[in-house]
């Protein structure tokens, strides 16, 4: 009997192991929903952790976030100290949002497992993540002497000095990293932008073409590259890298208005005469599809008129330079200035409503009632009374639409002040 009991011991073992078995072949074969039946109803009989471990990163595959950690968590009830379960706890934890869970348990795998790089790097990036540098700095520079090759911890080194705007160790670890690794995009970008930082443009250009052998014609670089020589005014270098980024296709309404100024700024500066129409005429056509795109930015419309100036078309210059204007200050800008302005007068800040009042007269000339705020700000709140009784007569010399009103209130208020100021001068001259 006790050699029954034995054979069916190990019998079940052996069940139990061919199922695991089964299970791990179709997840290997990304088959989860079948791995996921076949070890829920395994579980149903087995407290065991490996089972429920691979129930839990089939439900993650299948997007089941909640029945994943349920499964992970039940596994680590059962092996808590163990280190892969933990770093698929914490992975999860992060794909759910979790983040403080998610570090507190990869800083445990840490603690278990002091070698564990997956966690190293994953506790990293969340430093980083969250402007962290200096803990990111830490695990980066204990990953290096452990392993003073390796790209990629330069790399992030690079990237979290680069962050701290420490330009030299910024660098230092990403020519490193390039040295090692020289086909690793993110490198060449930013190695880039640090050349740049340190004004070594040319340097910086360099890598970029360098990075363009390898990634011929890649977004990422050739706008980098329009960008710095956008803003060191070599607008011939930018339009070829401009002309290139939407040759594949990369078309936006501020690419196209940054190509229409670099033509622009290439005819007025490098030709004269008729030399100039065809690079101007290039500048016209992408303005205008920038236009299209985005028909709210005033420095196209500036762009736009500038350029048919040049070319002496006057009145497609004027329509466009009006709507750049336009674009600046809407319609409703006065409005804005005189609520500003009553609003300071409220709160005693009359200064400041004077300013704004002259403001909105600024934008809206043909508007003779902002003489007369003008007017009774000043003889309200104001000693000398002869500017009130200047902006009263300017408002009552307007005859605009003015309100009966508020002309009847300004002719008397003209005669009182005519009064006093008259018997003011008298007074004085006594003196």
């Amino acid at each position: 009997m006790k050699y029954i009991v034995t054979f069916l011991f190990f019998a079940m073992i052996l069940f139990s192991q061919s199922k695991l078995d089964e299970a791990n072949k179709l997840i290997l074969k990304s088959k989860f929903n079948e791995a996921a039946d076949l070890l829920e109803t395994f579980v149903k009989d087995n407290n065991n952790a490996d089972a429920y471990l691979k129930l839990g990163l089939c439900y993650k595959n299948l997007m089941l976030n909640n029945h994943a950690l349920e499964a992970i968590k039940r596994a680590n009830e059962l092996d808590p100290n163990n280190v892969d379960i933990l770093s698929n706890l914490a992975s999860l934890y992060s794909t759910m949002g979790f983040d403080n869970k998610s570090i507190t348990t990869f800083q445990k795998v840490i603690e278990l497992d002091s070698t564990n790089i997956f966690a190293k790097i994953n506790l990293a990036k969340f430093y980083i993540d969250s402007g962290r540098w200096s803990d990111a700095k830490f695990i980066y520079n204990n990953l290096v002497m452990d392993d003073s090759d390796n790209s990629f911890y330069h790399r992030q080194l690079g990237y979290i000095y680069q962050k701290e705007e420490d330009w030299h160790e910024a660098h230092n670890h990403y020519k490193f990293s390039y040295g090692l690794n020289p086909t690793d995009l993110f490198t060449i970008s930013n190695l880039a932008k640090v050349f740049y930082q340190r004004e070594q443009p040319d340097s910086a250009i360099a890598i970029i073409d360098k990075g363009l052998e390898i990634y011929v014609n890649n977004s990422q670089l050739l706008k980098l590259k329009s960008d710095i020589y956008f803003s060191l005014k070599n607008y011939s270098g930018a339009v070829n890298a401009i002309v290139r980024l939407i040759a594949n296709g990369d078309e936006s309404a501020q690419l196209y208005q940054r190509l229409g100024i670099c033509y622009y700024q290439v005819a007025v500066e490098n030709f004269v005469g008729d030399a100039q129409i065809p690079k101007l005429e290039s500048a016209i056509e992408a303005l205008n599809k920038s236009s299209i795109m985005d028909s709210t930015q005033s420095l196209t419309e500036l762009y736009l008129g500038m350029t048919y100036k040049e070319l002496n078309k006057n009145e497609e210059a004027i329509a466009h330079l009006e709507n750049a204007h336009n674009l600046i200050y809407p319609a409703f800008t006065p409005a804005i200035f005189t609520n500003l302005a009553i609003a300071n007068n409220r709160i005693g800040n009359h200064a400041n409503a004077i300013k704004n009042f002259k403001n909105a007269m600024r934008f809206d000339s043909t508007n003779p009632n902002y003489y007369y705020y003008l007017a009774t700000t000043y003889d309200q709140y104001y000693y000398d009374k002869q500017v009130p009784y200047i902006y009263y007569n300017k408002f009552l010399a307007s005859g605009v639409n003015i309100e009966p009103s508020l002309k009847k209130y300004t002719i008397q208020r003209i005669e009182m002040l005519k009064e006093s100021l008259h018997f003011k001068r008298g007074v004085n001259a006594k003196k």
